[in-house]
């Protein structure tokens, strides 16, 4: 289970018994909203009827990301190529947290705001906090330096989840940085893929449905985590 919020990781301490322990940095702008939308989403998580799965990766999965970029990788200096091949790993384990955290979000601030309307103010703080900072990823300098599927599709589950938070906060301003770099028509067709609040497991199908729009189909597999 991840959260957009990379303040708050969060461990599973004697699986037997099923403990979870958050740690969060303090001097995010609102702990209290990290650390309630992490619990939220473990809550999520850990409340389905059905089937947990996790998010993996394997050598074949990561060789056929690999293997999808081929062309981008011909279209670029050898400089730039060499930076991307060392670069790889670690982008994808980003985009992939993405992919398998994003799709609850609309969600998890829903039930947040339903559940504790006094966070509100807490909420609206730990929201521009984290996409003043998701926003860095728009830059011309990393959009040079990145490979163009992935700087595409990472950003591009950004603005779903700022156009989305943008209408329900009424914070148009969330959302202006991805209008005026192009991606309100992707971010649209993500949001109409995650309509339904269908739980965690409909968590796992949109992210399935976001890898397709994305192409992103076979970078990653899906792992049944035992109840």
């Amino acid at each position: 289970v991840y959260t957009s919020t990379s303040e708050v990781g969060r461990s599973l301490l004697q699986p037997e018994s099923g403990e979870v322990v958050l740690r969060y940095n303090p001097l995010f702008p609102s702990p209290d909203y990290a650390v309630a939308h992490q619990a939220i989403h473990i809550q999520r998580f850990l409340g389905t009827s059905e089937a947990r799965y996790l998010i993996q990766t394997t050598q074949a999965t990561r060789a056929r990301a690999f293997g999808s970029m081929g062309l981008e990788f011909q279209q670029v200096s050898p400089v730039l190529a060499d930076l991307w091949r060392n670069a790889f790993p670690t982008l994808l384990d980003g985009l992939l947290r993405e992919l398998v955290s994003l799709p609850a979000d609309p969600w998890i601030h829903r039930r947040l705001l339903l559940e504790h309307p006094r966070l509100e103010p807490e909420v609206r703080k730990g929201v521009r906090a984290v996409f003043g900072r998701a926003r860095e990823a728009l830059r011309s300098d990393l959009a040079n330096a990145t490979p163009p599927l992935v700087y595409r599709a990472s950003n591009a589950m950004k603005a779903a989840s700022a156009y989305d938070l943008a209408e329900f906060l009424d914070e148009p301003a969330l959302a202006e940085p991805y209008e005026r770099a192009g991606f309100s028509k992707l971010a649209s067709t993500l949001n109409e893929l995650n309509a339904t609040d269908r739980g965690a497991s409909g968590d796992r199908e949109t992210a399935d449905a976001w890898a397709r729009e994305l192409d992103l189909v076979g970078w990653y597999e899906w792992r049944t985590v035992a109840r």
